[in-house]
């Protein structure tokens, strides 16, 4: 037998010794991981029929421009569309498969932020109109908030939104340069309409802080920017990061649009340009915190439990595991062989707290998660 041979006899042993030492049911535990078997079901199914299918092979990903990567991403949400139809996959399917492709893109921005904001901000006779356009993509959404001189800040932004009532509008206006909505993914091509943060301001010019609107971006005919709309994509990110996302900006010069396009679930301002308080000044943040915990729709938390597990620091946490088990370095020990480099504390110090913050990230974003934890914050609110 070759070396490699007993090698890989030695790999084989060395991996079987680590697994049956181990004190936890790995079926359970990975259930447990997934939030359920039947969760755990769903996904395999998904992986199946997804990792079977050439449009989603990544194989050429490495060599494709920014321009050709940005293409694939749009190919591979479209074709989730097809299975879902195809396979008759319920939301929750649908949502699961597409964050199974490891790949950004433009459209995820519209069901992970757009269509979440809206459906949670708007009033139903609002949606009545514009529900199923979202739904079935007739339109494409961003989410306009972060500007060139402010990200989390949001009672800093300088985007304003002035009532007319003498036209029953809204005059959407960037006031400088540092106003551009920035870094906005699916708006430097992609999105036809985006949900727009912007401070109110009533006629006497009293302002009463950010508020929501929808603005339509681009024409439904041609897709080009409406009058007074200057849009674009902002460029290469460092490293290539968010090659296929679409991040863009926006700019506005006294856009005008209708007063209905208030995003006014909570709170409005009458046809005479009275405000109408919400029930509780903080109500608007909620949509926001349910969208950076929710593992259906931006999956931040959760999101980020797999990623650290998958990959830290440019090393795959699980497979370093695996080949620290496997791989021998260094002196010998009383059954000749080399040491097993898992048991230099060097090693293990560095690898075993990687893993253990996945777990506490997907544990933290499933407790955020939780409709009872969040409806029950909403109802206090109210």
């Amino acid at each position: 037998m070759t070396d490699n041979g007993h090698k890989d006899n030695r790999n084989l042993v060395d991996m079987a010794i680590a697994r049956s030492q181990a004190e936890v049911n790995v079926a359970k535990l990975r259930d447990f991981l997934h939030g359920g078997q039947e969760s755990w079901d769903i996904h395999r199914k998904l992986v199946n029929i997804m990792s079977n299918d050439p449009i989603f092979d990544k194989s050429q990903r490495p060599y494709m421009t920014r321009s050709e990567r940005y293409k694939n991403a749009l190919k591979m949400v479209h074709h989730i569309h097809e299975l879902t139809d195809v396979h008759a996959w319920s939301h929750r399917e649908f949502i699961k498969a597409i964050g199974l492709i490891d790949d950004s893109s433009p459209m995820v921005l519209h069901i992970q932020a757009f269509e979440p904001v809206l459906f949670s901000q708007a009033t139903p006779e609002f949606l009545t109109k514009y529900g199923d356009l979202i739904a079935h993509r007739g339109i494409i959404g961003c989410y306009l908030q972060t500007e060139l001189a402010h990200g989390s800040n949001v009672a800093g932004l300088e985007t304003t939104a002035t009532y007319l009532p003498e036209k029953r509008e809204f005059e959407i206006n960037s006031p400088q340069l540092t106003s551009s909505k920035w870094w906005v993914g699916g708006a430097g091509k992609y999105a036809t309409h985006g949900v727009l943060q912007a401070r109110l301001i009533l006629p006497g010019g009293q302002e009463m802080g950010p508020h929501l609107f929808l603005v339509q971006l681009r024409s439904l005919e041609d897709h080009t920017p409406l009058p007074g709309i200057t849009l674009g994509d902002i460029g290469p990110k460092a490293m290539n990061g968010g090659a296929s996302l679409d991040n863009g900006y926006a700019l506005f010069d006294h856009v005008h649009i209708p007063a209905k396009n208030m995003l006014s679930k909570f709170s409005r301002v009458t046809s005479d340009g009275r405000y109408v308080r919400p029930p509780h000044a903080k109500i608007g943040y909620g949509s926001m915190m349910y969208i950076r915990a929710s593992d259906e729709y931006a999956r931040m938390t959760s999101s980020a439990g797999w990623t650290v597990g998958k990959g830290a620091k440019n090393t795959a946490v699980t497979i370093a595991i695996r080949y620290a088990t496997i791989r021998r370095q260094g002196n010998k020990g009383p059954d000749g062989l080399e040491k097993q480099i898992i048991t230099y504390p060097s090693v293990c110090n560095r690898l075993i707290p990687i893993l253990s913050r996945a777990y506490a990230f997907l544990l933290l974003g499933r407790n955020l998660v939780s409709r009872e934890a969040y409806e029950s914050v909403q109802d206090a609110l109210i």
